[in-house]
Parts: C-alpha cells; structure tokens; sequence
C-alpha cells in the first residue's frame, strides 16, 4: 500500500497502523501528488475536491483557531478582532500566500490584515514559534489541542475559528480498492477524530 499524507493528518498510532505491515511506503508531504502517475493507492487531501478523476471518502472536517503563548499574551491584548493587526502573525506559507486571515463567527466572516513576524511552510515549526512567544498562530485546533491542554498554548477568540476545510481520503476511481486500503480508510474515519475543537 503506498499512501500519501499532508503531515498534518500524521499521528503516532498512525504509524503504529502501518507497523502491521512489512510492505509499503508512506510519503508525508504537503506536495500534491497525481495518484495514478505516481502509483499511490491513496492520499489524504484536505479543502474542496477538484479532481473528478478520484473517488473520495469524507473523513472529516478541520477547523483553524488562533493560538498564543501566555508570554505574548502579557505583551498584547486580544480581546477582539480588530485587535489582532497590531500583534506579531506567524503566517503558514501557501501558494496562494497572503497575510489575511478570514474568521468567521456564527455566519459573521471578518478578514484581519495581519503583520508577519515569521513564515513557513510547516505548521509544526509555527506551533514551535507560537509556544516561544514569536506571535499569534492561526493554526489546525488538531495540531494545537494538546499544547492547549499543556497549558503552552491559551486558545485565543475561541468563538472565532476558520471556515470549515474538508478532510478527504481520495483514491483512483478505476483502481480496485485493495481490502488493506480500505480498511485504512475505516481506520482512518474512526482515529483522526478531526471535528473537535480546542
């Protein structure tokens, strides 16, 4: 089985699954890769679907929250959101980078300017960044639940969160789906626990 997955979406009793197996390879990068040419049984894909050529499984749902260091949170107030362009960003690098955020609240979107103090293309590295005080991250609650639970980490605006980015396992639609694969995907519907929020 040769699975590719954004790294977001690794866990250690991720690996421990693939631990079962002598045969397979795992790719974890953020590149997008095209299943049928490169020979992958299946990938985790997260935002709206565009390919027509995969069959898909919903897996769930991400959400992004705004996290800060009780360091920074000594620093500057963020009590609300027009608040937050005056405080360091520690922005995740896209292809379609930009330093806004868009949050939304009950059916309320606001879009902040923000001021980049850091930029990578790894959430963890942000999450490292976010726990030293070198800003606010605008990150996965996923990634963040448990330095929020550590007390690293102080979940900022909690009522403000991203709008919803679906998390799908994809796969060739003209390919047999092997029973190891889709077991994985069972597997994965029942562990990543995607749709809560910290």
């Amino acid at each position: 089985m040769i699975v590719s997955f954004d790294t977001i979406s690794v866990k250690p009793r991720t690996f421990r699954y693939f631990s079962k197996f002598r045969e397979g390879e795992i790719d974890l990068t953020g590149r997008f890769i095209d299943l049928v040419h490169d020979g992958f049984d299946l990938a985790v894909r997260l935002g709206n679907l565009e390919d027509s050529t995969l069959s898909s499984r919903k897996l769930g749902s991400l959400r992004y929250g705004l996290y800060a260091s009780p360091k920074l949170l000594k620093q500057y107030r963020m009590d609300r959101v027009d608040q937050l362009k005056n405080v360091p960003a520690l922005i995740f690098n896209r292809p379609d980078h930009h330093s806004e955020w868009t949050l939304v609240k009950e059916g309320t979107e606001r879009t902040v300017q923000m001021t980049p103090r850091l930029i990578a293309n790894n959430h963890w590295a942000l999450r490292s960044a976010a726990i030293a005080g070198l800003g606010v991250s605008f990150s996965p609650t996923l990634l963040m639940r448990e330095e929020v639970r550590k007390r690293r980490l102080i979940r900022v605006l909690p009522e403000w969160t991203s709008p919803e980015i679906p998390v799908h396992a994809v796969f060739p639609a003209q390919r047999y789906l092997a029973p190891k694969v889709r077991h994985f995907v069972d597997y994965l519907v029942a562990n990543l626990k995607l749709d809560q929020t910290s």
